[in-house]
């Protein structure tokens, strides 16, 4: 049972706590709405910002013991996550699911336990782009191996050169062996 000492602590605790997630909210805020606003920015580099404020409310939420805020912007910092990686370009579909997502923090911010995060974190997850496996029968390695099993029933001429292209050195000697123009 908490003493009288333990409650004022926490109140303040929860007080600072609301002062610093509004900020964060603000900037997630502000940060989704120059991306929206402007297609020309690079999103990858324009999410950084978005991705730390987004980070920070769910440490936040974390120390004061705010399961469903840390929850919810641990999967929303997976889609910007993604986004910073260059693996996804958000849309209008996903810029009005972020969207959706502040509000609901918003209002769990302001104390509202209605809110219903499942159905948002399942449309977060769904946001996020797999990782690429490919799927069975498109596995990378085997091919390879087969194709060079398979080198010696065709021409060796015509399979051969493939593998030298990617070399970085330049194909006209330089220097001493050059030939003379």
């Amino acid at each position: 049972v908490m003493d009288l000492q333990d409650e004022e602590f926490l109140a303040r605790l929860l007080a600072t706590f609301g002062e610093e997630a509004a900020d964060h909210v603000q900037a997630i805020i502000a940060g989704i709405l120059v991306i929206e606003q402007d297609s020309s920015r690079s999103q990858q580099s324009e999410i950084e910002p978005v991705y730390r404020a987004t980070h920070s409310l769910k440490g936040a939420a974390r120390a004061v013991g705010l399961k469903d805020i840390e929850t919810l912007c641990q999967h929303l910092e997976s889609v910007f996550s993604s986004v910073r990686k260059g693996d996804l370009f958000l849309t209008q579909g996903e810029f009005d699911l972020v969207h959706e997502v502040i509000s609901a923090l918003e209002s769990l911010l302001a104390g509202d336990n209605t809110v219903k995060i499942t159905p948002l974190i399942q449309k977060l997850k769904k946001a996020v782009p797999p990782l690429h496996i490919p799927p069975i029968g498109e596995v990378p390695q085997p091919p390879i191996q087969e194709e060079i099993v398979r080198v010696p029933d065709t021409p060796p001429v015509t399979r051969q050169p493939d593998p030298v292209t990617p070399d970085p050195t330049p194909v006209v000697p330089q220097g001493k062996g050059a030939v003379p123009k």
